[in-house]
C-alpha cells in the first residue's frame, strides 16, 4: 500500500500572529516521494537513512479553513448514513477514538481527524526549502511547490508554512 501526502501551503500577514492561517494550495500528491516524506517528518524512512527536519509536530490548531475541512470529519449520524463526504457516524467516531486512530478537534468535539491520516505536521518555509533541496531537487512537482512557498515567503509582510499529513 502506498503513502500519499496531503499538502497545504498556508500564509498570513506577519502582523496577524495569533490569527488562523489561510490555505493557498492543497494537493493530495499521488506521485509519491518517500525520501522527501522522510526528510519532512520521518515518514517512510526505511532504515532511518534520512535525518528528518523535525518529528511530526501534530496538526496545527491554527490551520487554515481548507486544511481543517479536509483533516477533520464531522460527527453526524444522519449525513454519515447518507454516505455524505466528510461525515462520520457517532459509533465509528467513538470506535476510532477508542482505538487511537482518530482524535477530536481541539476546539470542536463534533469533529474528529480522519482515521487514515497519520504523521500530521508543518514546516516553516525555510525548513520546507531545506527538505526539498536536499532530497527532491530533481522532482518538478515538488520544486514547483517550493517556488510557490518561496514566492509567498518573500512577499513583504507575509509569512508562509507548509501543513501536511499522510495516508496509507
Amino acid at each position: 500500500m502506498g503513502c500519499n501526502s496531503h499538502t497545504y501551503i498556508e500564509y498570513r500577514r506577519k502582523e496577524y500572529k495569533g490569527e488562523d492561517w489561510i490555505s493557498l494550495l492543497h494537493h493530495e500528491v499521488d506521485e509519491r516521494h518517500y525520501p522527501l516524506y522522510a526528510k519532512m517528518a520521518g515518514v517512510r524512512n526505511y532504515g532511518d537513512q534520512i535525518t528528518p527536519i523535525a518529528p511530526p509536530r501534530g496538526f496545527p490548531e491554527d490551520a487554515g479553513y481548507a486544511a481543517k475541512r479536509n483533516y477533520y470529519r464531522r460527527i453526524d449520524d444522519k449525513l454519515a448514513s447518507e454516505m455524505e463526504d466528510g461525515f462520520v457516524s457517532s459509533d465509528n467516531a467513538a470506535r476510532w477514538i477508542s482505538e487511537g486512530i482518530s482524535s477530536f478537534c481541539p476546539d470542536d468535539v463534533d469533529y474528529i481527524s480522519g482515521p487514515d491520516w497519520h504523521s500530521a505536521s508543518w514546516l516553516t518555509s525555510a525548513e520546507f526549502a531545506t527538505a526539498v533541496r536536499e532530497v527532491a531537487s530533481d522532482d518538478v512537482y515538488w520544486m514547483a511547490v517550493l517556488a510557490m512557498v518561496e514566492s509567498v515567503a518573500n512577499t513583504d509582510g507575509f509569512e508562509c508554512r507548509v501543513v501536511f499529513w499522510f495516508d496509507n
